[in-house]
Formats: C-alpha cells, sequence, structure tokens
C-alpha cells in the first residue's frame, strides 16, 4: 500500500514541473484517475504502482486544468463590467487601499446596473483579489455589487524571485484587480456570519489590547494567522536566526495545540472514571488532540498550510482513534496523498515541501535510532535527555538545509541553536497564552489583558536573545545559495543521507564532505572580454544588471512597492545571490523617480556597495558621486562610458539621466534611463559618434514623450528593450513607438511578457543569433506561464518578439500568469 501511495504523490508530484500539461478535459483526466485507481487494486505489485503512479499524473492534469480553465478569459482583461458576489476572507488594510477576496456569484457587461441580464455565464463562481480605494470599512461575509477592472495574475519572473503566479493558482484565484468609483456601486448586505466574519470581529476587538504592546504584530500573526502588521524588521531578524517559522501559524504551531489538547484529553478522562466507561482514555485524547487542531486551524483562516497540518494530525491520530498501529511511513504517505487529494496543485509551494521534508526527516532519523536505543536499554541521565532535546533541531537543519537553499535561496547557520529555546517558549508558552487570551476576550478583557502582556513580555526576551545571538555572529549569520548544478544537488542529497544516519555508522560524518559543490558553487560570470546585460523583470521600472570576469553593476534598483518591501530587496538581491555575488562594484541610479531608486534602501541593505553614482537632486548621500558625461573605466577588457548628464548642470529630473554606454568586443549596449526628447537632442549634438549601438534600452519604457525618429536613427540598434509594467497603467510602451522600432526592422522585447532577458556582449554567438536574448519565461517554462510572444499579439496589436517562434507558441490558450 505504501509503494502505491508514494507513487501516487509521485505523480501529482511531477504534474507542478511540466512545461505543457495534456489537452485533456479536467473531467477525462479524473475519470482517467478513476479507472487507474481501481487498477492499482490489483495483486501484481509492479502493474499497481504503475496504476496509481498514472493515477497521480490524471489526477494532477485533472486539477490543474480545472484552475487553468477558470481563469479570467483573456478578452475581459482591462475590462470594467460588474460583479455580484461576498467578501471572502480577512482583508488586509494597507496605506491607501484594502485588499481582499471575493467570491463572484454573478457577473455583468452592459453599462449601467438595471440593464444586467439574470444570468450572464461568462465569469461567474470564482475567486478573485482585489483593492479597494474607498473609505466604507470592508467586512467578511458582506454582498456586494461592483464595477471592477480585472487582470490574470500576474507576477515578476526572474531567476530567484519568489514565483507569485503559482502562488496565486494555488490559492484557486482567477483573477487580480481592482474596484472602479462609482455611484452605482452598493452594499447589498451584510451577508450570513461565518468564520471570516468571527475573525475580523476578534480582530477589531484584540486591536486595543495589542495596540501599547510592542510585538502586536507578532501576536495577531499567531492568533489569526494575519502578519500584515509584523514589522520587517522583526521578520528580518527572524530569518537571520532561522526563526521565522515560529511567527505564522504552521504545522508545529497545529502540532502542539494537537499535542496539548490530547494531553488534556487524557487526562480529564483519567480523572473522571465515567468518562472511561464510553472509551479508554487515548481515544479521548485523540479527539481532543483532533479538536484542538481544528479549532486553531479555523482561528487562523483554514489556510492551505493549516488545512495540510490538521490532514496530518487526523492521519497520525487516526491509528488511536480506530486502535490499530499505523506504521509511522504508512501514516505518513497516507497524509501526503490526503492533501494531494484534496489540492494537487500544493506541490508548487515551499510549505509543502518543507513541511513533509522536516516530518519525513525525523521519522528517516530516528527510526533507526529508537529502535537501537530499545535494543541496548541505555538508561537515560541528563546528558542523554539533552541530547535528545538537541538531536532533532540538528537533524531538521542538515535535512531542511538543502529545501530552503533551493527554495528560498539562503538558511541560517543559527537555526539549530535559536530553535532550541524559541521552539518551546513560543509553542509552549507564548501561544497558549496568547489563544486563552482571545477566548476569554468576551469573558474578562481585563484577564485577556494580562495574559497577552505575558506574551508580550515573552517575546521580547525571545527577540533580545535572538539579536544577541544574531550580534554575536557579527551578522554572518546566513547561508546564501548560489548557482549550483545538478551534481551539486544529488552529492548534496547523498550527504544528507549520510549524516542522517544513526551515531556510529561507518563514513557517516563524509556526508560534510558531500556539501562542498554546494556551499563553494560554480561561477556564472563572463570571460574575460565579455559582459553579461540582465535586465530584471520589475514591474514599471527599471533594473540592469551588468556583470565582468571580476566585476559587477547595478544601473536602477526598480520601484518600492511598499514602505517594508522594494523591488531591491525582493528582486535584485535574490537575483544577484542566485548569481554568486556577494558585492557591487558599482551602483549607479539614473534619476530620482521611484520608479529607478525605489529599491536602493533594499539593495543597500543586503550587500556592501562599492561605488555610488547617482542622478539625484541634491544634496547627495553620504559617499555617493554624481554621474556626469566623462566619466569612463575598464573592467575586465569591457568598457564603461557615461554620455550624460552635462556636468555641473541642474537637476531636470527625466532628462538628467545617467546615460551609460557599455562595449565589450565590439558590441556596444547604451542605457538611457527615462531621458526624454530634449535630452536625446543633446546626445545628438554632442554624442553622435558614439551612440551607435547594438542593444538598446528604450528610454523612459518606450513613452511617447522619448526614442525619436532621429534618437533611433542615431542608435540604430539591432534589438530594444522594453522595461514595463503588465499592462502598463501608462501605456508604455506606447502602441506608436513600439511600431517605430518595428517599421526600422529593429526587434523588440519586453520584460513584462517575457520576464527577465538576458544578453552577451563580446561574444560573436550573440550577434550570429540575432540579438536573441535567454528570456526567463522560456528558460524556466511552466503551464501557468503566459506564452510572451502570444501576449505580445493581444496587448498591443504588434507582436514585440516577431522571430522567437519556439515552444511557447504551442501552448495556445494556455495564457497563464
Amino acid at each position: 500500500m505504501r509503494a502505491r501511495m508514494l507513487a501516487f504523490c509521485l505523480g501529482v508530484i511531477v504534474c507542478g514541473a511540466v512545461p505543457v500539461l495534456p489537452d485533456f478535459s479536467p473531467l477525462f483526466a479524473w475519470m482517467l484517475a478513476l479507472l487507474c485507481l481501481a487498477l492499482s487494486r490489483c495483486s501484481d505489485l509492479r502493474l499497481a504502482v504503475l496504476a496509481a503512479l498514472c493515477c497521480g499524473l490524471s489526477w494532477g492534469v485533472g486539477g490543474a486544468q480545472w484552475r487553468l480553465q477558470a481563469l479570467l478569459p483573456a478578452e475581459l482583461e482591462g475590462q470594467d463590467f460588474w460583479v455580484q458576489g461576498r467578501v471572502s476572507g480577512l482583508p488586509e488594510r494597507q496605506e491607501r487601499a484594502q485588499q481582499f477576496l471575493f467570491r463572484v456569484s454573478r457577473s455583468c457587461f452592459a453599462l449601467l446596473p438595471e440593464d444586467c441580464a439574470a444570468n450572464e455565464p461568462r465569469f461567474r463562481h470564482r475567486l478573485v483579489q482585489l483593492n479597494y480605494y474607498g473609505d466604507v470599512r470592508i467586512v467578511p461575509g458582506q454582498q456586494w455589487w461592483w464595477r471592477v477592472r480585472l487582470n490574470r495574475p500576474h507576477g515578476f519572473a526572474n531567476p530567484g524571485s519568489f514565483d507569485y503566479e503559482a502562488w496565486l493558482l494555488m490559492q484557486g484565484v482567477a483573477a487580480r484587480g481592482y474596484v472602479r468609483e462609482t455611484a452605482f456601486n452598493r452594499l447589498l448586505g451584510p451577508g450570513r456570519p461565518g468564520l471570516q466574519r468571527m475573525r475580523d470581529e476578534l480582530r477589531e476587538r484584540l486591536a486595543p489590547l495589542l495596540a501599547p504592546l510592542s510585538n502586536s504584530g507578532i501576536l495577531l500573526a499567531l492568533i489569526l494567522g494575519d502578519r500584515s502588521r509584523l514589522p520587517a524588521s522583526q521578520w528580518d531578524l527572524f530569518t537571520a536566526t532561522g526563526t521565522n517559522h515560529l511567527v505564522v501559524i504552521s504545522g508545529l504551531h497545529v502540532g502542539f495545540m494537537a499535542l496539548l489538547g490530547y494531553g488534556i484529553g487524557n487526562l480529564l478522562a483519567r480523572l473522571f472514571p465515567a468518562l472511561l466507561l464510553r472509551l479508554p482514555a487515548q481515544k479521548w485524547g485523540a479527539l481532543s488532540a483532533v479538536l484542538a487542531a481544528l479549532l486553531y486551524s479555523l482561528l487562523a483562516g483554514f489556510s492551505l498550510p493549516t488545512q495540510r497540518a490538521l490532514t496530518m494530525v487526523l492521519v497520525f491520530m487516526s491509528g488511536r482513534l480506530l486502535a490499530r498501529e499505523l506504521l509511522p511511513s504508512f501514516a505518513y504517505w497516507l497524509a501526503m496523498s490526503v492533501v494531494l487529494l484534496g489540492n494537487p496543485l500544493s506541490p508548487l509551494g515551499a510549505g509543502f515541501w518543507l513541511s513533509f521534508g522536516a516530518v519525513g526527516t525525523l521519522m528517516f532519523a530516528f527510526a533507526a535510532r529508537i529502535r537501537l536505543r530499545s535494543a541496548s536499554g541505555d538508561a537515560q541521565g541528563w546528558a542523554g535527555r539533552i541530547r535528545q532535546w538537541c538531536e532533532p533541531q540538528f537533524t531538521v537543519f542538515v535535512g531542511m538545509l538543502l529545501p530552503l537553499l533551493l527554495w528560498t535561496g539562503q538558511s541560517s547557520l543559527l537555526a539549530p541553536l535559536a530553535n532550541l529555546v524559541a521552539i518551546p517558549l513560543v509553542s509552549l508558552l507564548v501561544v497558549p497564552l496568547a489563544l486563552t487570551s482571545a477566548g476569554l476576550l468576551m469573558l474578562s478583557p481585563v484577564l485577556a489583558s494580562y495574559l497577552l502582556w505575558a506574551a508580550d513580555a515573552l517575546l521580547s526576551l525571545l527577540l533580545w536573545g535572538l539579536q544577541c545571538l544574531a550580534d554575536g555572529e557579527g551578522g554572518h549569520t546566513v547561508l546564501m545559495a548560489g548557482p549550483v548544478s545538478a551534481m551539486a544537488v544529488f552529492l548534496a542529497v547523498v550527504g544528507t543521507v549520510m549524516l542522517l544516519f544513526p551515531p556510529g555508522w561507518p563514513g557517516r560524518w563524509l556526508g560534510f564532505v558531500c556539501f562542498a559543490p554546494l556551499l563553494w558553487p560554480r561561477s556564472l560570470a563572463p570571460a574575460p572580454g565579455q559582459v553579461t546585460l540582465t535586465v530584471l523583470d520589475v514591474g514599471q521600472g527599471l533594473a540592469i544588471v551588468a556583470r565582468t570576469a571580476g566585476h559587477t553593476l547595478l544601473y536602477d534598483s526598480g520601484p518600492a512597492f511598499s514602505e517594508d518591501f522594494d523591488a531591491g530587496a525582493g528582486i535584485v538581491v535574490p537575483f544577484l545571490q542566485r548569481q554568486g555575488v556577494r558585492r557591487l562594484d558599482t551602483l549607479v541610479i539614473s534619476h530620482g523617480d521611484s520608479d529607478h531608486r525605489g529599491g536602493m534602501p533594499g539593495v543597500l541593505a543586503a550587500m556592501p556597495v562599492a561605488r555610488q553614482l547617482l542622478s539625484l537632486p541634491a544634496p547627495l548621500p553620504a559617499g555617493a558621486q554624481p554621474c556626469h558625461e566623462g566619466q569612463g573605466w575598464e573592467w575586465d577588457g569591457v568598457r564603461f562610458d557615461m554620455l550624460g548628464p552635462a556636468p555641473g548642470g541642474a537637476y531636470l529630473g527625466n532628462d538628467s539621466s545617467c546615460v551609460l554606454r557599455i562595449e565589450a568586443g565590439g558590441q556596444v549596449a547604451l542605457l538611457t534611463g527615462d531621458i526624454e526628447r530634449p535630452a536625446e537632442a543633446r546626445l545628438l549634438a554632442g554624442q553622435h559618434d558614439l551612440l551607435r549601438a547594438d542593444l538598446l534600452i528604450a528610454p523612459h519604457h518606450g513613452s511617447n514623450t522619448s526614442s525619436s525618429p532621429a534618437f533611433i536613427a542615431a542608435v540604430a540598434p539591432h534589438t530594444v528593450v522594453f522595461s514595463a509594467g503588465y499592462r502598463s497603467q501608462f501605456g508604455h510602451p506606447a502602441p506608436g513607438v513600439a511600431e517605430r522600432y518595428h517599421a526600422l526592422g529593429i526587434r523588440a522585447w519586453n520584460t513584462a511578457l517575457s520576464g527577465a532577458l538576458g544578453f552577451v556582449l563580446g561574444d560573436a554567438k550573440q550577434a550570429l543569433q540575432a540579438w536573441t536574448p535567454v528570456e526567463y519565461r522560456q528558460q524556466a517554462l511552466r503551464y501557468w506561464r503566459l506564452p510572451a510572444s502570444v501576449a505580445s499579439r493581444r496587448l498591443h496589436g504588434v507582436c514585440f518578439q516577431q522571430c522567437a517562434q519556439s515552444a511557447l507558441t504551442n501552448q495556445g490558450e494556455l495564457m497563464v500568469k
């Protein structure tokens, strides 16, 4: 049976890694899965395992196709229409808007709501994510009639970045957008009371009690799973010490609540003998464990991580309830099978791998050790008990090192030591205190406030200890993942298995040697005389990484998305770390617009920068220099020259952008920032001979204010790149500008459609390939991502990738973001 469940899980997991799904309808895929399920019950084990594998593949394909067919139809993107439905989930209140999930029950495409027909089948029974910019407080369960503008789910596509599109698909979100302001929007009713309404009311009642506490964001996250008020500084500290899993409602907290419930139920049954007449104490404990895990999961909103943890508790406690001894491995594979049956897209998220990976690691490592200790009959003194407490932390650290590096790009070296104290403090003291205070809120707010104060004091003590631990290591506490090969991953897996063997196993500690290729990754730097240019996908903004054999330059840092998050921390730094870059030799900020300089704080906070060349209003930050015409240097046989702005001139906004010319092996790239036609005219008058380039980063994202015919003729590029947002609100690139390049035979690429774009200057193959870049969306092709060549025709009526005919075009209507 375990082999069959393993094969089923493997089949579902494989579906998440395929670039294109089979062209099956969900119904056909599910019927095929049922047929394979029946075949898997045959007595021939090999045939049964093969049938179970086919069942998993079919189930995964059916679930994925179901989600894809539910997405917003492409022709409705950017269109205004009416929707009726109810608010689902806990609204997240931001600076300017309220963000929430909305369950659409009806849609209408008439101009006025009174002209709407009774039933419109085009878009209904869908879950959408909306932003509301009005003053009315949004409450879960409310019924609304709204005019909205939606887009299909879309995220940034860069090496090392979080795959937001996959996450939205896994959550079942069919579209994202915002509520249009109109007098016809109206509240239809408060809706029926439910779980989310109760959570919202609890949050409002907790607000005045949490306000004076220094760790209110952490307490809110532990009680309700709402991390919207968690300060970025605290999250960074938890990340640096490997304890960030403690401030989310994860399987660990649900498991501890189940353990606490089991103990309470078992104890009560023994204290009241009448209960033992109905059920044994172990069954009362198991029922209490399931009830405690269920209540905590519901309080957290029954999110996917809590559903996964609750499923594992149910499976493991079912043996007690049914009076059957389940093998741990059987319960493990059964729990994974049930999770994948409920949501076959679960493997698209890191939480699935980290949860089951941690449990599987502990089971693998301690199964043999428990048998050895039972056979030897060793007495456990204090030393043995301390070792028993420390061993799981070391085991989980070793077992999860590779998954963490592959999924998140980093792993804290302090995690084993920090978690020795943090786990019992948070799970056994802080969480019970916080949950008890929430339960007492209606009966005694005063007592609830005292309990919250005690929990806050414990958290302050924990944060102080974690800060001392992080400061004591000089800040070098996080292991970063660089570029690794498949062989390095394979060796790391072998090393992990060796280190998890029981003590005394011959050659066990040689497993550390197997991690060497992972800790000292291969270099992706180009050869001397070459430079790689990567135009990152940062939405409406610009960030370009130029890397020579021994130096790295960042030109612009992308936009800031909020006070706590910017493109520098979320996109640029993860990309640099995945490339093995640990410092920047030069940071160039072309000008002061937020979509070019917004990510600068995130970059400076994450890595040292040797030199800053900025074009910003005075005064410049300490140590920075203004960029200006005449500056130049050479790195590893690659020439860098600044063509503008003029030295000593007044700051002119866009027209003061740093214009950087990069030449390698006779091939030239021109980075222009946001210059407009006046600055283009000055360049034509003073730097005409240096403007000729093979690669041009379109001025001002392809705006109508730039890319004059004379400037394009002087540059005469083979390729132009537009760095713009998906369905840009500014209309970038302007259709007239895109057509101007196209009419001259210049091949154009758009980061919104292709993701990050990679070029190599100084490489003869680049010219032979007609300056075709490496598109990240094509390089890391997955079935939920939008085919760039199809999207370009749909967005602007001009195919920017005229010559980029590839496997992307074969996906047809699978335009998923």
